[in-house]
């Protein structure tokens, strides 16, 4: 069984935008998964690892089923959006 959103994005999705530790999430929405996913331990690992760990894949198949493979290309966008706007952070 396959995650239903009722959306893509949403007003936290464009809070997080402009800050990357942006603390809160919308459960229906898509953008807001997505962003969780690449702020998550399993993402971590996985890329610790170099490769999906057992936790990551079971909770990409949860959250995204047979759409997994596409929802991990946008976490990993995501994942490099949030870390390039903490880099800018850190930088001022």
């Amino acid at each position: 069984m396959t995650f239903k959103f009722q959306r893509d994005t949403c007003d936290y999705c464009k809070s997080a935008k402009a800050d990357p530790s942006w603390p809160l999430y919308r459960s229906q929405c898509k953008g807001c998964a997505i962003r969780a996913l690449a702020n998550s331990p399993s993402f971590h690992q996985s890329s610790v690892d170099g490769a999906l760990t057992q936790t990551y894949r079971d909770a990409l198949s949860l959250v995204f089923g047979d759409g997994w493979s596409a929802a991990h290309k946008q976490i990993k966008k995501e994942h490099e959006r949030i870390k390039e706007l903490r880099h800018k952070g850190a930088a001022k």
